[in-house]
């Protein structure tokens, strides 16, 4: 289901459906919505299990999803970054984990990724794009996306958001994810994405949806709730900033 330049699906249509193509069984999820004056933005989030110990770190799968949507038919800006700040009762932890490098991502089909670093794989989902070269109708298209772990130095976590079109040419995207720790308050790490520009600096991303597993993410339950502060920049100069609330059941 993908919103083109007609937007044949609705914004929380899509992004909810996106949820369930990337994930056989979806959570409930915390959603923020953005409406803007030509566009609207929204960006959803949960984990599983719900029910944690209050203080025993303990694995979660985690889900994310997006979408963009025009509200006059025009294009929206392009999205450039995406920052979470993640509750404190959460972490992330790599160590173990083959690592996979740029080199290894930037010209491989999402095939070639999976056989050169399946060890390092640690999510996946779906990612929805639009092409809209000048002088010629908007080109949707739909890629795999594969969350690869990139190792952990200087205090820095290093993940990989690799995809891969075929349409009108053979592209990768690999959009690097960079985690450090992070003393403020509510929060403790801060996770940002950077995409990049692609087909030209004519492309952008519509929708994406993900789930990260493998055990690199442990949380806790002390008070009831992980909570989830959300920063997003697009082309335009836009700057979107809120914050995801999810419950959890403490146990134990």
């Amino acid at each position: 289901m993908l919103a083109t330049r007609g937007y044949r699906a609705g914004l929380l249509a899509a992004l909810f459906a996106a949820a369930v193509i990337a994930v056989a069984v979806k959570p409930a999820m915390g959603l923020e919505v953005w409406p803007l004056r030509e566009w609207t933005f929204a960006f959803g989030g949960g984990f599983q299990p719900k029910a944690l110990p209050k203080r025993e770190p303990t694995p979660v799968s985690f889900f994310l999803s997006g979408s963009i949507e025009s509200k006059t038919g025009a294009q929206p800006p392009a999205l450039r970054t995406l920052e979470l700040e993640g509750d404190n009762h959460a972490a992330i932890d790599v160590t173990g984990l083959p690592a996979c490098g740029w080199a290894d991502l930037r010209s491989a089909d999402t095939a070639e990724v999976r056989r050169a670093c399946g060890g390092a794989l640690v999510g996946s989902g779906e990612v929805e794009l639009l092409l809209a070269y000048p002088g010629s109708s908007p080109i949707p298209v739909r890629s795999e996306l594969v969350v690869l772990n990139g190792g952990f130095r200087g205090g820095v976590t290093s993940l990989f958001l690799h995809a891969r079109i075929s349409t009108p040419t053979e592209t990768t995207i690999v959009a690097p994810v960079k985690i450090k720790k992070i003393d403020d308050g509510r929060y403790g790490t801060r996770a940002t994405a950077s995409i990049p520009k692609f087909a030209g600096g004519y492309g952008l991303v519509e929708s994406f949806s993900l789930k990260i597993e493998k055990g690199i993410l442990t949380a806790t339950c002390f008070d009831r709730r992980l909570q989830t502060k959300l920063g997003a920049s697009f082309a335009d100069r836009t700057i979107l900033s809120g914050t995801l609330f999810q419950p959890c059941t403490p146990k134990g």
